[in-house]
């Protein structure tokens, strides 16, 4: 029972993450990546990825838990469905990490979600690809440029969230 409720508290998480954007063409800016890395890197690789394939599932259900309140299969087929996409591999990605044991250190655990972010980008920007018909330096300037320097910050924060977390933990255990 407690799994399910991690589960669902995760693709809540996302869910209201992708509620705080900043307006920006044609993808916008939310806070989407630090929450599926925290939870990826908080929940490991199963129940990171059930809790992203849960936000996918609400959403297609017509949940409003895309960005901007957008629910149903449109927003998977559009500029950001590749990136909706990349969430789900992101958070197995950061999970993998976990589940190593590299979400203890900020040393192992902040590279481990650099090549989340990095994986979260590819399906982002084939289908932008696809969508537009644009050359990938445009490609480029529309769905990676302007975001890489928000989206290291939230690296950061994520690892700190998830390392503060688990020390944490570690301190009233004892």
């Amino acid at each position: 029972m407690w799994k399910a409720a991690l589960v669902l508290g995760g693709s809540l998480l996302v869910a209201i993450a992708a509620q705080i954007t900043v307006p920006f063409f044609p993808v916008p800016m939310t806070l989407q990546m630090l929450a599926v890395l925290v939870v990826g890197a908080a929940l490991g690789f199963r129940l990171g990825s059930l809790a992203l394939l849960a936000y996918v599932a609400e959403g297609l259900m017509g949940l409003p838990v895309f960005s901007k309140g957008g629910a149903g299969l449109a927003h998977l087929f559009g500029p950001s469905g590749g990136y909706i996409t990349g969430f789900v591999l992101a958070a197995a990605v950061a999970g993998w990490v976990a589940d190593r044991g590299w979400s203890q250190r900020l040393l192992t655990l902040i590279p481990g979600l650099a090549l989340a972010s990095i994986v979260l980008y590819i399906p982002g920007l084939l289908q932008l690809k696809v969508l537009s018909g644009a050359d990938w330096g445009q490609v480029w300037a529309w769905g990676a440029g302007p975001f890489l320097l928000g989206d290291s910050v939230k690296i950061v924060l994520a690892a700190l969230i998830v390392t503060g977390g688990w020390s944490a933990l570690r301190a009233r255990k004892r």
